[in-house]
């Protein structure tokens, strides 16, 4: 008896998912209620310590400070803001990595 087998192509969607997401977020940005969203409910301190303050993303975060993507908060009254796409990016990037 002879084996067939068929192979279906399934579309890959997450290209076509991510692109949608990146448009929906064009032209916003961010306080940290709205990253803490975009991470799937993650305290203040888990986005603290595992993207912000993390020596590992270190240089890429002080650059994106620098390049006005990102407004640190020095205190009350003073909130974080983020550019919504460079932060979505930056996720994208190193989503592997983040200690979820």
């Amino acid at each position: 008896m002879t084996e067939l087998t068929v192979k279906i192509p399934i579309p890959d969607f997450t290209k076509a998912l991510y692109d949608q997401a990146q448009q929906s977020i064009i032209g916003q940005s961010w306080t940290i209620t709205d990253l803490r969203k975009w991470l799937g409910g993650k305290s203040v301190d888990w986005v603290k310590d595992n993207l912000l303050y993390n020596p590992k993303f270190s240089r890429e975060i002080a650059s994106m400070k620098t390049n006005g993507q990102i407004h640190v908060s020095t205190g009350k009254g003073n909130a974080w803001r983020f550019k919504a796409t460079a932060m979505a990016e930056f996720i994208e990037k190193h989503y592997e990595e983040l200690e979820w």
